[in-house]
């Protein structure tokens, strides 16, 4: 599949949305529907989610209402680290 880069940034952000356990969701329906689509267009989201390494997480926490994550993502043989942030 040939993505585009702006496919490939919402992917990436969309397919770490949230944590898949065996093809269940741990989420509401909207997160359920991303990964599926997402699942749809790029195959195994397991695999592809291996490519990218989560360097850290700030998980959900119901005083701010968000959550957070780091993941490092390799381009031309550099790092290059991705921060995503989950309002809710």
């Amino acid at each position: 599949m040939n993505l585009t880069s702006s496919f490939f940034s919402l992917s990436i952000c969309a397919l770490n949305v949230n944590d898949l356990h065996y093809r269940e969701v741990n989420g509401d329906a909207s997160e359920a529907a991303i990964l599926r689509f997402m699942e749809a267009q790029i195959g195994n989201v397991k695999k592809y989610r291996s490519r990218f390494k989560k360097l850290c997480e700030l998980p959900f926490n119901s005083r701010t209402k968000y959550e957070s994550f780091v993941h490092e993502i390799k381009e031309n043989n550099l790092p290059v680290h991705l921060v995503t942030l989950k309002v809710f």
